[in-house]
């Protein structure tokens, strides 16, 4: 796989929910304080892992080394992204 394939994957392909991921890993706990910011870091371990398994995968040459990233990226930001809208209606109620 050439390096534009990797960039097309990566920017508008399957891979954008992984790209959108990192950008919201980096955003949320930068906007966040306190316990919500040691929330919004959970995600880490899980993704790290999913991206230690998927460049093992493409390593190994198979056919199927996007899949857990394809899956894991969405629910990641998920789960940042409404971490964050609850803690920011959370601090517009109190």
């Amino acid at each position: 796989m050439t390096l534009s394939n990797l960039l097309w994957f990566f920017i508008t392909g399957w891979g954008l929910p992984f790209t959108v991921y990192t950008f919201a890993q980096i955003f949320v706990p930068l906007q966040l304080r306190g316990a919500w910011r040691w929330l919004s870091l959970l995600p880490i371990p899980a993704m790290a892992y999913v991206v230690y398994a998927t460049v093992a995968a493409f390593n190994e040459h198979s056919n199927m080394w996007p899949i857990l990233l394809i899956i894991a990226s969405p629910v990641a930001v998920f789960f940042l992204v409404l971490l964050f809208f609850l803690t920011r209606n959370w601090r517009n109620a109190v």
